[in-house]
């Protein structure tokens, strides 16, 4: 039986900025050599739209600033729901 890597990248923001870019590209090449590739992104954005486009399945669970540790705390749980939901681990 042949077992897929499944990979996820998690990032606070959607904006798109140089780092977005190379995670864009990087997610692509990851598709294209057949690993299994997801995104959770902290909001709605270019980035979102972008991956989305590229065909990179991607998840918007809201993140907080580091300070609200609460928030912080539901959204890790919000993240781990959504992994064990869509079968990522």
């Amino acid at each position: 039986m042949l077992i897929r890597e499944k990979i996820l990248h998690i990032d606070h923001t959607a904006e798109q900025g140089g780092t977005e870019l190379y995670l864009l590209g990087l997610c692509s090449r990851m598709l294209k050599k057949g690993l299994q590739v997801f995104l959770i992104v902290g909001s709605d954005g270019p980035l979102v739209t972008n991956a989305k486009a590229k065909s990179i399945p991607t998840y918007i669970v809201p993140m907080p600033q580091v300070w609200k540790l609460f928030r912080l705390i539901i959204s890790i749980f919000q993240c781990y729901k959504l992994i064990k939901k869509t079968t990522l681990i």
